[in-house]
């Protein structure tokens, strides 16, 4: 299978809605890896996340920075994670209306 890049150098579009849909599958693709990312961490932030809200006042004042640091990064992930699901969306949309 072919991947996009030499699809589009093979076939080139004129299009218009064609061009702003490969944009899109672009943006998609660079942002695949940021999704990927935020779903391997997730489940052990959230394993996190409960360890420190069920534990006793000790563990919770010895862990407070450490929880800081990796909400701060999974916020991170997140707020890329959803600029790569928006790129998806859209190139999505383009694609459709482009057929």
């Amino acid at each position: 299978m072919l991947d996009l890049h030499t699809h589009i150098s093979r076939h080139p579009m004129r299009c218009p809605i064609q061009s702003r849909a490969i944009e899109g599958a672009f943006a998609a693709e660079r942002l695949a890896d940021v999704k990927q990312a935020f779903e391997s961490y997730r489940q052990d932030w959230q394993d996190f996340r409960r360890a420190f809200d069920e534990a006793g006042d000790n563990y919770r004042a010895a862990h407070e920075m450490e929880l800081h640091l990796a909400d701060e990064i999974m916020f991170g992930l997140f707020r890329d994670y959803r600029a790569a699901v928006a790129a998806e969306h859209i190139a999505i949309e383009i694609e459709r209306r482009a057929a």
